[in-house]
């Protein structure tokens, strides 16, 4: 009788283990990235696969995006969990109704820049005057043209905007079809494989000439952040995880994201993540507060920014553009394992003499 009563206790015991098990009980949620998935994006995936969502009690789907506005929307909708889109894009969908807040910076510094050619005599953005630019319709950054123009004083009648494809860029560019493009300072392999290698290629980021708006960053419904405050705080807490682990292990961690994503090339993966946390995260906000800290005066100079160029229905404020009530205690750690971006062309360099 006794051993009937301890065995059935075991059972008991063992049942109610599994039943509490982070396992037994994830919650599954959805991220939607702001595009294709790339290096940028390992964290999220070295996150998962290294188990720290689960150990959260989450079973995480990391879905590829279509741009950052269908990303706020679909936010928005509540037909994803969580978002990753850019800060301006949710700044204009905030103007026009859309209940979605920042729970967390990824870009602290902007990412927008001038890409030209060694020789092309665009040294600073006042050059471009009497040259040709390439740029998409549409582009985010061709709506905050004006604001580089007026921060610089520069005569835009005098500028000739070209209209291109954004898979052209690197193309026209090498082929001097434009002097310069607008583009991101950051994913450069890209323009190395047309010809333009490290040496020809010149960035001329907009942060270092007075226009630096926040830039990409983790977004939730202020529907999510009322009802599902406990899921958020471990999502977060699971992703910043996920992103210390990387910089200090960027090589594993992109080794885990080819697994998913095998169609990125390793090095491609490596470089664009390296250069990513070098010029667009360690910033001194960062150091001085923990990894995806929102400031309320850069959040208050990127709406400033937004509000007069973008075509926004209303003014938005930066209160009600972004809380950190989600946001662990994860410091900025050193970014000393990361390769240089010197480092990254020498391997690709080498990749392609063989």
């Amino acid at each position: 009788m006794k051993k009937n009563l301890f065995l059935t206790f075991w059972v008991f015991l063992l049942g109610l283990s599994l039943m509490t098990s982070p396992a037994a009980w994830a919650e599954k949620i959805t991220l939607k990235l702001n595009w294709v998935p790339g290096g940028d994006h390992c964290f999220y995936f070295a996150a998962k696969e290294k188990g720290f969502y689960k150990e959260k009690g989450l079973e995480v789907t990391i879905e590829r995006g279509q741009g950052s506005g269908d990303t706020v929307k679909r936010v928005e909708l509540n037909t994803v969990d969580v978002g990753l889109a850019d800060t301006g894009t949710l700044a204009v969908a905030r103007s026009k109704g859309a209940k979605v807040k920042v729970i967390g910076m990824i870009y602290s510094k902007s990412p927008n820049g001038i890409k030209t050619w060694k020789g092309s005599g665009v040294t600073k953005p006042k050059d471009l005057e009497g040259r040709k630019v390439g740029v998409p319709p549409g582009d985010a950054q061709r709506v905050l043209w004006p604001a580089l123009a007026a921060a610089n004083g520069i005569d835009m009648n005098k500028v000739t905007l070209i209209n291109i494809q954004p898979s052209a860029k690197a193309q026209s560019l090498a082929a001097k079809q434009v002097d310069a493009v607008f583009d991101w300072i950051v994913g450069n392999q890209g323009y190395w494989e047309a010809g333009l290698d490290k040496d020809k290629l010149v960035l001329i980021p907009w942060a270092k000439w007075g226009v630096n708006p926040y830039g990409n960053a983790l977004m939730a419904s202020e529907k999510t952040i009322k009802e599902r405050p406990d899921m958020l705080r471990r999502f977060m807490d699971g992703t910043m995880q996920g992103w210390k682990w990387a910089i200090e292990n960027p090589e594993k961690a992109n080794e885990i994201f080819i697994q998913s994503n095998p169609e990125v090339p390793l090095l491609a993966a490596l470089g664009r993540f390296a250069n990513d946390i070098q010029d667009l995260v360690d910033v001194p906000m960062n150091q001085k507060h923990r990894l995806g800290w929102i400031d309320k005066g850069r959040m208050e100079e990127t709406v400033n920014i937004l509000n007069k160029y973008f075509q926004v229905e209303r003014p938005v404020t930066a209160p009600e553009m972004f809380t950190v009530e989600f946001l662990p205690d994860y410091k900025m750690p050193s970014i000393d394992r990361l390769p240089t971006i010197d480092q990254v062309y020498k391997k690709w360099e080498s990749q392609q003499k063989k």
